[in-house]
């Protein structure tokens, strides 16, 4: 007879629903889930733009400009199961014919302290000071600041200033992570202007149904 082994409150990946884009890891998908949750369509929008920028960092894809933009907008809107009401700035091309709705997990409401960075890079930062530090925490921190700075691009790029995003980062993470600007892999102004141009929602574009 085999003894039941005890339960040691462990949480286990194949203990959880799949990813529909394993690439991504389930720290995408949760954030993909909680844009879902949102009623305000603007913080919506913010938040979709947010994930694309963390997407490009975590997973290759290879082409043109625009035909990696063109895969990072399918790709967050098979995660989200087609359900997500945002004004893409392509025409979605569907990857499943039968997705099947996720089930969302539940995120407390809680006012943006910053609305030019938005709810996802306020999350995001959370998770950051909690970790324990080491080279996944400086990576998701690198990837971090270079979103804060993009948006900094897309409100004002006369407010676009590296000293402004680590401090910023650190008032998010109350001093837990404290970097200089020389530590953080930025990238340059001009590619900040060019992925900030690239990622805004285009107007003339239907959005999604």
């Amino acid at each position: 007879m085999n003894t039941p082994t005890p339960s040691t409150g462990v949480d286990y990946n194949t203990q959880r629903s799949p990813l529909p884009l394993p690439e991504y890891g389930r720290c995408i998908q949760q954030m993909v889930d909680y844009a879902l949750t949102l009623d305000d369509r603007e913080q919506r929008q913010q938040c979709a733009n947010t994930i694309v920028g963390l997407m490009r960092g975590f997973t290759e894809l290879h082409g043109t400009p625009s035909d990696i933009q063109q895969k990072l907008w399918n790709h967050l809107a098979a995660m989200a199961h087609y359900a997500l009401d945002i004004d893409y700035p392509v025409s979605i091309e569907r990857m499943d014919a039968h997705p099947q709705q996720g089930e969302h997990l539940p995120y407390p409401g809680a006012d943006i302290r910053r609305r030019h960075y938005g709810a996802l890079v306020e999350a995001t930062a959370q998770r950051l000071a909690v970790m324990e530090d080491g080279p996944e925490r400086m990576e998701l921190a690198t990837r971090l600041a270079n979103q804060m700075k993009r948006d900094l691009a897309r409100w004002n790029r006369d407010a676009m200033n590296e000293e402004k995003v680590v401090d910023d980062l650190a008032g998010y993470t109350d001093g837990r992570v404290s970097l200089l600007p020389r530590e953080v892999r930025f990238k340059s102004d001009g590619e900040m202007l060019n992925d900030a141009q690239q990622m805004a929602p285009s107007r003339k574009k239907r959005r999604q149904r």
